[in-house]
């Protein structure tokens, strides 16, 4: 079964969470009449293949976030295929023999079907990189940071008047100006001697952003935004609500779309997104609106190098700061726990702005910095097995071998192989097996290289990574 999303009509909320809303109304629905046959998602023009295949519908990047909440927590997931403009009877044909799971592409289940043929999504490790000769990225002018008071933007703004920001503008709520807190983070800012302007926007009303722009001097343009600023609720799937996903993405992406556009025009050295890894792959139970929220992002920033505009996403795992603030000592231990259990510990924050300086400095477009043990993670799928999209990662494929090797010869008897010679009545169950239901085993994929033309330059490594820490070049690693 398979769920087309329309494009998404964009007007004065160019966010709302309707793209991804089909795909969960449906989920619910299967699941409540206990219906089993794999559900795939299908989308047109949500992600990128390389520089000469853009995002066209970065709102339909939702669905794709939605998705890698599926995979961890629906045994029926199929998969994300996202189709070509042109849909002539070569594209029908891939698209077919991929959601029934034959030939070639028959363990994947991140395709984006172009006029080449079908290309299968990865997520890479990053080398480490030589960045003796780079020039280290300097902020100067106005730097803009959205959600400046809250855990995270008040660390990047702290980490910026460090670094020598003439000037910092950073909005936050009406009910946080004038508190103890946002007068302390202010005073340190001024005391670092960097002018700081505290305000209070409401993102989503475009006039208002508009309003907060127009405040900059004209003695110190703004050169950098950095949007940190949304929240964060977890639900299942199955208690997901449409009201969460369309204030998830309401709070997370409609102020990232009127910067965009508003700051279309001004000569930016940085435009930074703070996604998430939940919008990268299954990295945890609970964050569907969540995912579906920072996969829109992570669209609009492709989206934004298509055009040729600066930007800078980044599929963060959670930072401690955001983790442990506003708790009392056992609360912040309990959660800390609870996410080294999940599979995916908190980032240190030192860590975590040295990566964001590093990713800055080589201009690293669509990142991914988290620390991931990945053998908790992988136990947690409900389907069972690591996606494809995690087939390069070095962890998941030594997991892979180790499991293969201890399940033996019959582990590498998967989908249709061996059918030859079959009689029918034997060949008729695996057949059913292969359109109707994922396999429950560990799939390892053909070891990919990034296709000739697509840009692998896209990644970013902490200085100093914590163990296990993942980095990726994403999205523009696709096989043929």
């Amino acid at each position: 079964m398979s769920c087309r999303c329309p494009p998404a009509r964009y007007g004065a909320d160019p966010a709302g969470g309707r793209p991804a809303l089909g795909t969960l109304v449906l989920a619910q629905a299967l699941a409540d009449m206990e219906v089993t046959v794999p559900l795939w998602a299908v989308t047109r023009g949500a992600v990128a293949t390389g520089d000469g295949d853009p995002v066209t519908a970065p709102a339909q990047g939702q669905v794709w976030g939605l998705g890698q909440s599926a995979e961890l927590e629906l045994p029926y997931w199929g998969g994300l295929v996202d189709l070509p403009a042109d849909l002539d009877d070569r594209a029908l044909s891939h698209w077919a023999a991929t959601l029934a799971g034959l030939g070639e592409h028959r363990n994947e289940n991140q395709v984006a079907v172009r006029a080449n043929g079908p290309l299968a999504r990865r997520l890479l490790p990053a080398p480490v990189r030589n960045t003796a000769g780079v020039a280290p990225w300097c902020p100067h002018g106005t730097v803009l940071i959205t959600g400046g008071t809250e855990p995270l933007g008040a660390r990047v703004a702290r980490s910026l008047a460090d670094a020598g920001a003439g000037h910092l503008i950073l909005t936050t709520g009406p009910e946080t100006i004038g508190t103890e807190e946002a007068s302390a983070l202010v005073d340190g800012l001024r005391a670092a001697g960097t002018d700081v302007t505290l305000v209070s926007c409401d993102l989503a009303d475009r006039a208002a952003v508009a309003a907060v722009l127009d405040t900059v001097p004209a003695g110190a343009p703004l050169t950098a935004v950095v949007h940190t600023a949304g929240t964060r609720e977890e639900a299942t799937l199955g208690s997901l609500t449409p009201e969460h996903l369309e204030r998830a993405v309401r709070e997370r992406v409609t102020g990232a779309w009127h910067l965009h556009e508003l700051t279309a025009d001004r000569d930016l050295t940085a435009f930074v997104l703070f996604s998430s890894i939940a919008a990268r792959f299954s990295a945890g139970l609970g964050l569907g609106s969540y995912a579906a929220a920072t996969a829109h992002l992570d669209a609009l920033a492709a989206q934004r190098a298509g055009l040729g505009l600066p930007v800078t996403a980044i599929g963060w795992g959670l930072w401690e700061d955001e983790v442990i603030s506003g708790t009392d000592p056992g609360t912040a231990a309990d959660r800390l726990r609870r996410l080294r259990d999940r599979g995916t510990p908190a980032l240190p924050a030192p860590a975590a702005v040295a990566a964001l300086a590093g990713a800055l400095e080589r201009g690293d477009r669509l990142a991914v910095v988290a620390d991931v043990d990945w053998e908790r993670l992988l136990g947690r799928l409900a389907t069972g097995r690591p996606a494809p999209l995690l087939s390069e990662v070095p962890e998941v494929r030594r997991l892979v071998r180790a499991t293969n090797v201890s399940e033996g010869p019959a582990a590498s008897e998967t989908g249709l192989s061996g059918l030859a010679g079959s009689t029918p009545a034997d060949a008729r169950p695996r057949v059913l097996d292969a359109v109707r239901g994922p396999s429950r085993r560990f799939w390892e994929s053909t070891r990919l290289r990034c296709r000739p033309g697509a840009d692998c330059s896209n990644r970013a490594w902490t200085p100093s990574p914590p163990s296990n820490c993942a980095t990726a070049c994403w999205p523009s690693a696709y096989r043929t």
